[in-house]
């Protein structure tokens, strides 16, 4: 009934608002990355430190909706940008073949697939 629909339209604002949330995150990450000359080293200690931000990549790359990705361009595109940027950059490539744990904060041993893996299952 009516309920049902008021409870469909908060969790889509919810999950607009996090798409947005994530999408700036992406966004902002990028710019600093492609900065005019940016230091490898504090750029690799800017997305080491992103837990939050891989998590997110992480949850959107095994989203059981990844059909969702056409509707959700705003939050996609900008996390495709993210992981395109990181693999030009020679210090920060090595993070995308490295298990998605640890970059989330889940200790060294705590495994899981790497980006590469997981853009690599979504063919």
């Amino acid at each position: 009934g009516k309920s049902e629909k008021g409870t469909s339209a908060a969790v889509q604002q919810r999950m607009s608002e996090t798409d947005d949330m994530w999408s700036d995150s992406f966004n902002r990450i990028v710019r600093e990355i492609e900065d005019a000359d940016p230091d490898p080293d504090e750029t690799k200690k800017l997305v080491d430190g992103s837990q939050g931000l891989w998590a997110a990549l992480r949850t959107l790359l095994t989203n059981d909706a990844i059909m969702d990705v056409a509707t959700r361009s705003g939050v996609y595109l900008p996390l495709l940008a993210f992981t395109r940027v990181l693999s030009r950059e020679r210090v920060l490539a090595p993070l995308l073949m490295k298990p998605m744990g640890p970059l989330c904060g889940e200790g060294d041993d705590s495994g899981g697939a790497s980006v590469v893996e997981m853009l690599r299952a979504l063919k």
